[in-house]
């Protein structure tokens, strides 16, 4: 006699495993206080009076010294400079209108010397 033959009834698919759990959400932080600034000019007048100091220390060998670079140009050989008026030259015939005005201010003061 033959067997029967099984039926096979479709098989649920397995249910996906459970998610893992989530971590504590982060707590904010404390804000820290913000310092006020310090009111009393006092409190930088030794930093600042330091830094000014090192920087004219540095600075001082530098102001007996000649024209270097492009200064013969600019300056010394510059026929711009030698009149402080009128504006339109500076404008139309510089690429550095401003610099050479300055120049120009500064050869009034002192002539080409590099220290009055």
């Amino acid at each position: 006699m033959a067997r029967p033959k099984r039926v096979q009834t479709p098989q649920r698919p397995a249910a996906p495993p459970p998610p893992p759990p989530r971590a504590p959400a982060p707590q904010p932080r404390a804000q820290r206080p913000v310092a006020a600034p310090p009111t009393d000019w006092r409190t930088h007048a030794l930093p600042i009076a330091t830094i000014a100091i090192a920087a004219a220390g540095l600075y001082w060998p530098s102001l007996h010294g000649a024209f270097v670079y492009d200064d013969p140009n600019a300056i010394s050989q510059s026929a711009l400079i030698h009149h402080l008026t009128p504006l339109t030259p500076f404008l139309t015939l510089s690429t550095r209108p401003l610099t050479d005005y300055s120049y120009a201010l500064n050869y009034a003061i002192a002539g080409l010397a590099t220290w009055p």
